[in-house]
């Protein structure tokens, strides 16, 4: 008995091994996908966890006393040079100026006061005594330095 091959039935069965075929890579690329996400959540689920267990590193160097700590966290503060140069309108004074220069009639301390607060200073440092003998005190006419 002789059978004749049917062209339909092996582009029929052609179709279905290639589509089978896709089908079975496709599951398999699914399968390696599945595989690396497993292991990709699994390292982050072990980097997470093994950071929480790590400790500070150990001071090196110098370390900074509490009272060092706690002037940084002073952070901002005025400097004010108040001087006889504030009414001689210079930059440097020699202390050859005469006494009555230094006229402070209309100072207002609280305003510096007010305007260091506002800007968020934590203090104020005034310079009391100068390099040209001025002093922020009474004196007399001896200053001792």
């Amino acid at each position: 008995m002789f059978v004749t091959p049917n062209p339909l039935k092996g582009a029929l069965l052609k179709s279905l091994s290639r589509d089978l075929g896709l089908r079975i890579l496709k599951l398999r690329i699914n399968i390696i996908n599945m595989k690396i996400s497993t292991l990709l959540l699994g390292l982050l689920f072990a980097g997470i966890s093994s950071c929480a267990q790590v400790k500070p590193p150990e001071p090196f160097g110098p370390v900074p006393s509490d009272r060092q700590l706690s002037w940084h966290e002073l952070e901002y503060y005025m400097f004010v040079h108040f001087t006889v140069n504030t009414f001689t309108d210079k930059e440097w004074g020699y202390g050859d100026e005469k006494e009555s220069v230094f006229d402070p009639s209309e100072l207002d301390c609280r305003q510096w006061a007010r305007t260091a607060k506002e800007a968020g200073m934590k203090g104020i440092i005034i310079t009391a005594k100068h390099h040209d003998g001025f002093c922020l005190w009474p004196v007399g006419s001896f200053s001792g330095f």
